[in-house]
């Protein structure tokens, strides 16, 4: 739990954190009160890809390493955006709604191919999975 964090705050291991979270105040809180050294920021929590990249940049400012917590296929784009990244968290469970999911290759890397998310949404998947919107 978040609250018992600052208690281990002296501990000699780093401690990653955050994937929660949904402000940078609360994500620099973190960072202050538990001396977390490597900030997980999640994309859906914290709003979208601007605002990961604004608390990436204020954290990063403060000493903290910065990692993604799921959304491989968005996340890899925004992880080259930050210096000296944490490994990019790849999860399977939302490949079937995307017609080439993003994975790590041979050598364990997950490829970022311009600019953009380079994501083609499987449609047969999505209606699957519920009712489309026109």
């Amino acid at each position: 739990p978040y609250a018992e964090l600052s208690g281990i705050s002296t501990s000699p291991a780093p401690v990653a954190a955050g994937e929660s979270l949904e402000t940078t105040a609360e994500l620099t809180a973190l960072r202050t009160t538990a001396r977390v050294d490597f900030a997980l920021l999640d994309l859906g929590r914290l709003g979208g890809p601007m605002r990961w990249l604004a608390a990436a940049r204020v954290l990063a400012a403060a000493g903290a390493r910065i990692g993604a917590h799921i959304y491989t296929g968005m996340s890899a784009p925004l992880m080259a955006c930050v210096d000296n990244p944490l490994p990019v968290e790849v999860f399977d469970w939302d490949d079937a709604l995307m017609q080439s999911p993003p994975g790590p290759g041979a050598d364990g890397r997950v490829a970022v191919n311009g600019p953009g998310f380079g994501l083609v949404l499987n449609t047969e998947s999505l209606r699957g999975h519920g009712q489309m919107l026109n």
